[in-house]
C-alpha cells in the first residue's frame, strides 16, 4: 500500500490517519503486497487474533464463538488503514448487531426471513449512526443459532468488539481521532 507524506492511504475513501512510527514499521516489518510472505504473515496473525479472543471468552465459562470476529480479524489485518477499521465502528457495530440479533431471536423464529430482518435493521442503524463494520452483522443472525443466554451472549460479543477495537487502536498507532470530527 503506498501511502502519502501525511501517513495516510492514497485512496480518499481511507480516511484513518497512520501515525509516521507507525506508518514507517509497517513499511519495514510487511512484505510487499501480493507476496507470500505477507499473505502468511496475515493469515498467521488472523489466527493468533482468533485464538486469543476465543480463550479469553472460554474463561468467562462459555462456549459462544462469534465467527465474524475472523472476518473483522482479517479485513483488519489486512487493511488496517480502511475506514470499516476504525476502533468506534468495530465495536459499535458487533455490540448493535448482537443486541439487535438477540432482541429479534427472542420474538421470532429462526426462519430466514427473521435472520435478514435482523440483519437489515442491524445495518440500517449502524449506516444512520455512519459506524459500520461489515463482518460485524453476521451477529445479529448468529444470535438465532448460538445456544446462550442473554447475558452470556451480549457479555461476549462485547469483550470480542473490545478486544477487536484494542487491536485496531494498536494497529493504527493512535493516529485517529476516537472522539469528534469525521472517522
Amino acid at each position: 500500500m503506498v501511502r502519502d507524506d501525511k501517513g495516510t492511504a492514497g485512496d480518499p475513501s481511507l480516511s484513518v490517519r497512520l501515525s509516521p512510527t507507525l506508518t514507517g514499521w509497517i513499511d519495514a516489518v510487511m512484505p510487499p503486497t501480493g507476496s507470500v510472505r505477507r499473505t502468511l504473515l496475515i493469515a498467521a496473525s488472523a489466527g493468533l487474533v482468533i485464538a486469543t479472543l476465543g480463550s479469553i471468552a472460554g474463561l468467562g465459562g462459555t462456549a459462544i464463538f462469534f465467527t465474524s470476529w475472523a472476518s473483522s480479524a482479517a479485513i483488519l489485518l489486512s487493511t488496517p488503514a480502511a475506514r470499516a477499521c476504525h476502533p468506534r465502528r468495530i465495536a459499535a457495530s458487533h455490540i448493535t448487531a448482537a443486541t439487535v440479533g438477540l432482541v429479534c431471536s427472542s420474538g421470532l423464529a429462526a426462519t430466514p426471513c427473521s435472520l435478514g430482518t435482523a440483519v437489515a435493521i442491524s445495518i440500517a442503524i449502524v449506516m444512520l449512526a455512519d459506524l459500520l463494520h461489515p463482518p460485524a452483522m453476521a451477529n445479529a443472525a448468529f444470535a438465532f443459532s448460538a445456544p446462550h443466554d442473554a447475558v452470556a451472549f451480549l457479555g461476549t460479543a462485547a469483550l470480542g468488539a473490545i478486544g477487536l477495537a484494542l487491536l485496531a487502536m494498536v494497529l493504527q498507532g493512535g493516529g485517529c481521532r476516537v472522539l469528534g470530527g469525521r472517522i
